[in-house]
């Protein structure tokens, strides 16, 4: 509970103390986090941190995939800021199932989540062939600048010149544009 509540601190140095506090006690601590999380009784930089903290944890079990799923999603109760973290910790996650919950994020009804979603998405390592299809779906739709700015640089780091070059006999505007 006073670790929770350093995570809130104005004082940054108590914060960086109290979440590698928390990561150093480890797995124990990880469900006091979730439900934490879970209430929405914390302040957004309380909300940040400690999601930042769960995300930094060591293995990533079941139930810490399992919320950072669930809170990305439109459909959660979760605040604006823990959907945009959320989305933000599995682009810097390196697990396998991040890919998924990341480009489903690409089409959220929110611009900061879009934003996110294309940030983290260019954090991915080892991508498969056809990642960039939901990336283009993505660019063919966005209406906000700034998302649509965030999701052409993705794709500029994920192709090279000559696929990008595919793409421009593609029907939609959005993803020809994309692959300028």
């Amino acid at each position: 509970e006073e670790l929770l509540d350093d995570l809130g601190e104005q004082i940054p140095a108590w914060r960086v103390s109290a979440q590698d506090e928390l990561i150093g006690r480890g797995a124990k601590h990880r469900l006091d986090l979730i439900k934490a999380l879970d209430s929405g009784k914390l302040s957004e930089g309380q909300e940040t941190w400690a999601a930042w903290t769960l995300g930094r944890m060591a293995g990533w079990p079941s139930d810490t995939e399992y919320s950072f799923g669930k809170w990305s999603d439109p459909s959660s109760n979760a605040s604006l800021n823990l959907r945009v973290q959320s989305v933000r910790i599995w682009g810097e996650s390196g697990e396998i199932e991040a890919f998924k919950y990341v480009a489903a994020r690409l089409d959220d009804k929110e611009p900061r989540v879009r934003f996110a979603a294309a940030l983290a998405l260019r954090n991915l390592k080892e991508l498969e062939p056809g990642a960039e299809k939901p990336l283009l779906d993505a660019l063919a739709a966005e209406t906000d600048r700034v998302t649509f700015y965030a999701q052409w640089h993705t794709l500029r780091a994920m192709l090279k010149a000559e696929e990008r070059r595919k793409h421009l006999a593609d029907k939609r505007g959005g993803a020809r544009l994309g692959a300028l």
